[in-house]
């Protein structure tokens, strides 16, 4: 069964093409108010990128109904809520270790659309190359913050 993909309108992103399970790898470059995506096929070409709003009904509207997708992002403020998010869908979450990664922190050529694209190829090859972490789960985070004001207050 085939279910609708992405591609973009301006630079929002929105739904056109068709794509099957493991068809498409996605790197998503995050800021704090608007994410930069990237698509790329099992090819290697790219399918389309443009931008999603970073919260989380942005990345339902997106991410909630296409089939389960591997997908980098970089670790970061927002990394952990959105890996949690992008997981409960059923996609399969790196989050890219940056200060592993000179590849793309230290690029001549530095941008949030390149810096998706180049999340989406590396994701696409070798997962290792990334330098996966682990967030931690939702429920240590929990503990951890009950911790933390109990030493402080």
């Amino acid at each position: 069964m085939r279910k609708t993909g992405i591609s973009v309108k301006g630079e929002e992103l929105c739904y056109s093409f068709a794509a099957t399970n493991g068809d498409i790898t996605i790197g998503i470059d995050i800021g704090d108010r608007f994410s930069q995506c990237c698509l790329v096929g099992p090819d290697g070409e790219v399918l389309t990128q443009g931008r999603v709003r970073s919260t989380c009904e942005g990345l339902s509207h997106h991410f909630q109904q296409i089939p389960p997708t591997r997908i980098a992002i970089e670790a970061g403020t927002h990394s952990g809520w959105m890996c949690h998010l992008l997981q409960e869908w059923g996609h399969e979450v790196i989050v890219a270790n940056p200060r592993n990664l000179r590849l793309i922190t230290h690029s001549n050529r530095k941008s949030d659309k390149v810096d998706a694209h180049m999340l989406a190829r590396l994701a696409r090859v070798d997962p290792k190359l990334l330098s996966p972490i682990t967030h931690r789960s939702r429920g240590a985070i929990r503990i951890w913050r009950k911790f933390e004001l109990a030493i402080y207050w």
